[in-house]
C-alpha cells in the first residue's frame, strides 16, 4: 500500500510541474493586459532566451502547449477506472471517476489552461 501512495504522489508532482509553465505564461500575460507589467517584464528575457518568439519546436512553446495535455493524461490515468465485459447478448462498459481531490484539481486546472489556450489561439489569429 505504501508504494502505491508514493507512486501517486510522484505522478501528482509531475503533472503539477507540467502545468506550471502554461499557468505562469497565461498569468503574466493577463496581469500585463490589466496593467501590472512587473511579472511580464521580469519573465520576458528568460522566455525569449528559451525560444518563446520562435515557432513551435523543442523550446518553451512545446511545454506551454503540450504540458497541460500530458498533465491531463497523467491525472486521467489516476482517477478514471474503465471496466468492460463482453457476453453474447451485451457489451457492458463502466467508467468510474474516483474521488481524489488533488488529481481532480490538476485535471481541472489543465483543462482550464487548454481552454484558455484555445481561446487565445482563436482570438489572436482570427480577430487580429
Amino acid at each position: 500500500m505504501e508504494t502505491l501512495h508514493f507512486r501517486r504522489d510522484w505522478l501528482n508532482a509531475a503533472a503539477s510541474l507540467l502545468i506550471l509553465p502554461a499557468a505562469w505564461f497565461f498569468g503574466i500575460n493577463i496581469l500585463n493586459e490589466v496593467g501590472i507589467h512587473g511579472p511580464y517584464n521580469v519573465s520576458q528575457p528568460l522566455l525569449e532566451k528559451y525560444g518563446i518568439r520562435e515557432t513551435l519546436g523543442w523550446n518553451i512553446n512545446l511545454l506551454i502547449v503540450f504540458g497541460p495535455i500530458a498533465a491531463m493524461l497523467i491525472t486521467l490515468w489516476q482517477v478514471l477506472r474503465i471496466q468492460w465485459q463482453f457476453t453474447k447478448e451485451q457489451f457492458d462498459l463502466r467508467i468510474t471517476v474516483q474521488r481524489r481531490p488533488f488529481p481532480l484539481l490538476v485535471l481541472g486546472t489543465s483543462g482550464l489552461l487548454l481552454v484558455s489556450l484555445l481561446v487565445y489561439l482563436l482570438l489572436e489569429n482570427f480577430l487580429s
